[in-house]
């Protein structure tokens, strides 16, 4: 059983904080999340939900309301800009080989999933961190969630924006280019596209700080710049491009998002990796004895260890698809 006064704090309304906060709930430890849009809502694609974290779903008993939101995924199939086909990677093996197949949901329809299964009052959104301290178990002085003084014994405290303020014992933060173009046929005739732009290293902070906030607003000029990347369309002498596909998609579903991270963004492993970095920890946390700073310190320690070698090899993954999506010519 996890400390009786525990208090975690997840800085991040994500996949990997919302995952999370389930996990805490189910298992009776308190929490709140902290998100700075002013909405839960999310704009973005598609992703794809694989056998290394189904089993949680199942679990938790919302497998059956994923794969109703579901497609499974049998083939990816590469071109180039030519149309001509690069390479196939087959997921046929997959329930084979795991028990579980590999599954394509629209990001929004897994977003709201995740968000259905939480009281609402757990999430406090327009909370965009400004700082944050951490105490020794010897300081007597801290500030609660509406700015007035409390005691704090070791912990943390988030202070935002809006100068409101948070303490908790734990704190989770789950927050040349060549282009890419993806799309995704879905149940009930729905398609979800994406383009991907990859900036050079010294271009990527930069462009991230200036698109903090997602949405349709920034879409704009990205829409312009891709209108015409052609797309497969499976039928002979039959040339679609993305026009085809953003003209018959609303407006405010489009968005430009800033993505920050090592991982490569068509390598279907964040997502993935981000639940199984939930899972872990949760588990690490449900396993406290107290906490003691010394026992929160061993719980990371240990998360830490379990999670560094699987995400070196899922960054090793990504980097292998990184290769092959940038293939251009057929070999």
């Amino acid at each position: 059983m996890p400390p009786a006064k525990l208090k975690v704090l997840i800085s991040g309304g994500g996949i990997a904080g919302l995952t999370l906060a389930i996990l805490l709930e189910r298992a009776g430890i308190d929490y709140e999340v902290f998100e700075r849009a002013t909405d839960m809502q999310s704009l973005e694609s598609a992703l794809s939900i694989g056998p290394n974290v189904l089993p949680m779903f199942e679990q938790l008993g919302l497998l059956e309301n994923l794969l109703a939101l579901a497609k499974e995924n049998d083939y990816i199939c590469n071109f180039n800009e030519d149309m001509q086909l690069t390479s196939t990677i087959s997921y046929l093996e997959f329930p084979k080989r795991t028990g579980y197949a590999d599954y394509v949901i629209a990001r929004p329809d897994f977003y709201n999933l995740l968000y259905s299964q939480l009281p609402k009052e757990r999430i406090h959104m327009g909370k965009r961190v400004a700082s944050l301290e951490q105490h020794d178990a010897s300081n007597s002085s801290g500030m609660d969630d509406t700015g007035g003084m409390k005691r704090c014994s070791g912990g943390v405290t988030i202070t935002f924006t809006d100068n409101t303020t948070a303490h908790g014992d734990i704190l989770v933060g789950s927050d040349g280019a060549y282009s890419s173009w993806i799309t995704l046929t879905l149940p009930n005739n729905k398609i979800c596209w994406i383009v991907i732009e990859h900036l050079q290293d010294e271009m990527s902070r930069t462009a991230i700080e200036a698109n903090v906030e997602w949405g349709p607003g920034a879409a704009d000029a990205m829409i312009e710049k891709v209108r015409d990347f052609p797309i497969p369309s499976g039928a002979e002498g039959m040339n679609l491009t993305l026009a085809d596909l953003i003209d018959e998609t609303p407006r405010e579903l489009i968005s430009r998002v800033p993505l920050e991270g090592k991982m490569y963004p068509s390598g279907s492993q964040g997502a993935n990796t981000a639940v199984q970095d939930a899972i872990v920890l949760a588990n690490y946390i449900n396993a406290m004895s107290d906490s003691e700073p010394d026992t929160i310190e061993k719980a990371f320690e240990s998360y830490h260890r379990e999670r560094v070698g699987a995400a070196r090899i899922a960054y090793e993954t990504s980097e292998r698809l990184r290769h092959l999506f940038r293939r251009v010519k057929a070999t």
